[in-house]
């Protein structure tokens, strides 16, 4: 009797060390898959940060090397050709600023946030040449909370929805960085795989909206050869 109690007690006492045993594997297993995407996730982001530092390092050698010409078209300094980006749109100077545009893809207009890969509005070089003079009414999107069709020409789209800030003098600028806080899903670096882009950001204008009136320009760029071209221009605000 004494033996069959030993032996019974033996196998309990096995059954649970196997039971703690797989329960700790398991454990093991868990925290090693999410250490896993952890390093992932880490590997990316470093690989993020170190084309940035690529980009911002060409841009130190070319601005070293003396003061850009102004608006003379697209150079090997981002952060040059953006600058000059701004000013034509500031000007409201098509001509020069078709000059930046993508020469195969041309420039996608989005109105809130989200880059819609396949409805949102595309202008060759030569429609943006024309943007002061071309009275056609393009459905451009829809109005943020109304659903209603963003129905206006091009040059009261750029009033609107692309330089309706003095983005030559933002508050914040963000090189690869989002820089915005709105609800929206920003996807502006799944929309452009391949490119780089700068926000220009005001936290607000008006106290008494309690920052609900902030506004930001994205504009993304790739590369062609050695120079950086427009490919898409992202408007942000405050949406429901």
């Amino acid at each position: 009797m004494l033996i069959m109690l030993l032996t019974l007690t033996g196998c309990n006492n096995s059954a649970n060390q196997i039971s703690e045993i797989k329960i700790e594997l398991e454990t093991l297993k868990a925290v090693n898959s999410q250490l896993e995407t952890e390093l992932l996730e880490k590997d990316e982001k470093i690989l993020s940060l170190e084309k940035t530092v690529t980009v911002l390092e060409a841009d130190i050698v070319a601005l070293e090397s003396g003061p850009a010409t102004n608006l003379t078209g697209p150079s090997t300094s981002i952060v040059s050709t953006s600058s000059d980006v701004l000013e034509a749109m500031s000007n409201q100077d098509f001509a020069t600023l078709s000059t930046y545009i993508h020469p195969t893809q041309g420039v996608r207009f989005t109105p809130y946030t989200y880059v819609d890969t396949v409805n949102d509005v595309i202008f060759t070089s030569a429609q943006v040449a024309n943007v002061a003079v071309d009275t056609s009414v393009i459905l451009w999107g829809a109005y943020d909370g109304t659903g209603d069709p963003i129905q206006m020409t091009a040059l009261d789209y750029f009033d609107a929805f692309v330089y309706d800030e003095d983005y030559m003098n933002p508050q914040i600028m963000g090189f690869n960085t989002t820089v915005h806080f709105g609800n929206m899903i920003d996807n502006v670096e799944a929309a452009y795989p391949n490119g780089n882009y700068i926000e220009y950001y005001f936290t607000g204008f008006d106290p008494t909206y309690e920052g609900m009136d902030w506004s930001g320009l994205t504009l993304v760029y790739e590369e062609v050869g050695s120079l950086w071209y427009l490919v898409g221009i992202i408007n942000h605000q405050w949406t429901i």
